[in-house]
């Protein structure tokens, strides 16, 4: 009882008393006692050292006025000292505010992979519209930081959290297929069941191959355990192309494609005959095994620059 008693005095003590004001030119901010003259903090709020601060540092400060006086005086530095406050809070919730905005216009570059650069062209783009539709907000719009650096710091912090939050959810997982890096995530080995790979023989290999390493890695853990092996069930199209036999198509196109890009003197005399010809593409792509959807980009161009590839091997004397 004693001690609490105690407490409750201690308690007491150190409520802010209103007569501080105008004696001491002190005001309460968060439970500290605030010098109304030089906005400096006392440790523990208390008379004794309020008193202290004001004799130490203000002592002759208002000796000539009234006690009248001195209430004015305190509640007009006690009204600036609370708009400075104020001031400050709308300076920082605008300053998060940008931050926000940066960060908003961050994801949307990075989900759809466009250069960091544009940053700055889409606040220059944010800059005239704001002129046309509120150009007394055109300053805070200003404020939104944009530039590439920003922009890199910003989706590297963005990455960081969500590999964090993907991280946080892993031990919930019931079953894995693998989709991305198995290490860098912690996944455990002992729960994944299928792998879908894209055909290339660095992936596929018997020996030495991704799928052949996560087969000895699995059984490592579960010697019981197989794993399922999916090739590109995601996408029809190389599904037709295994099933298939398009050879007598892809083999001539890529040699004539192969004619015209693997010399530089064809490749520029191709280009140039397009540009005469005004024509709407500036070349043909090349075909790459590995990355099997190529073959379909390089067969629609083709096609559809078929006068211009016969009027150049014309030119050239081939069949």
């Amino acid at each position: 009882m004693e001690f609490r008693k105690k407490r409750k005095i201690d308690s007491e003590r150190r409520a802010f008393n209103n007569n501080w004001m105008p004696k001491y030119f002190f005001t309460e901010i968060d439970n500290k006692g605030v010098c109304l003259l030089c906005n400096q903090s006392v440790a523990v709020l208390k008379e004794y050292n309020i008193s202290c601060h004001y004799a130490t540092k203000h002592g002759h400060y208002g000796n000539n006025l009234s006690a009248a006086e001195r209430q004015t005086r305190a509640t007009e530095l006690d009204r600036k000292l609370a708009r400075q406050q104020n001031a400050l809070v709308k300076s920082t919730l605008a300053q998060k505010s940008s931050t926000h905005a940066s960060f908003m216009v961050a994801y949307h570059i990075a989900k759809h992979s466009k250069l960091f650069s544009g940053g700055e062209i889409n606040k220059k783009c944010m800059l005239d519209v704001a002129d046309q539709v509120c150009p007394e907000k055109r300053r805070k719009f200003e404020e939104v930081s944009l530039s590439r650096r920003t922009l890199a710091r910003l989706i590297e912090t963005i990455g960081e959290n969500l590999t964090s939050q993907l991280k946080g959810l892993v031990p919930s997982f019931q079953l894995v297929s693998l989709a991305v890096a198995f290490r860098t995530m912690e996944l455990p080995w002992q729960k994944m069941v299928s792998v879908t790979t894209d055909g290339c023989p660095s992936l596929t290999g018997k020996n030495v191959g991704l799928l052949r390493r996560l087969s000895d890695r699995v059984a490592e853990v579960d010697c019981t355990r197989k794993l399922i092996f999916l090739h590109c069930i995601i996408h029809q199209e190389v599904l037709c192309k295994n099933v298939l036999d398009m050879r007598h198509v892809v083999d001539p196109v890529v040699k004539i494609v192969n004619f015209i890009r693997a010399r530089g003197l064809n490749h520029r005399q191709f280009t140039k005959l397009l540009e005469d010809c005004d024509s709407d593409h500036s070349g043909v792509p090349y075909h790459t095994a590995v990355r099997w959807l190529s073959v379909g980009k390089v067969l629609r161009r083709v096609w559809d620059l078929k006068t211009e590839i016969l009027l150049f091997l014309e030119i050239k004397g081939k069949d």
